[in-house]
């Protein structure tokens, strides 16, 4: 998570403000303290332009679904 935050060239409390939450919350995420509920990924998927299955642990998952599909 923090990487696609930097990549978007955003801040924790950018993505607080987005998550109606706080930034130290944000924090725990990034560190894998605590998990986003499903609302929040919903919107952090829309706000970094990836997958919910990607920021759900899945991104191989994602990559090999999306290639077979077009093999």
């Amino acid at each position: 998570m923090r990487d696609a935050r930097r990549n978007c060239g955003l801040s924790q409390t950018d993505i607080a403000s987005h998550l109606f939450c706080d930034q130290a919350t944000v924090s725990r995420m990034e560190q894998g303290k605590i998990a986003p509920d499903t609302a929040q990924i919903r919107v952090l998927s829309s706000v970094f332009g990836l997958s919910v299955l990607w920021l759900m642990g899945y991104p191989s998952f994602v990559i090999h679904a999306t290639t077979a599909r077009y093999e």
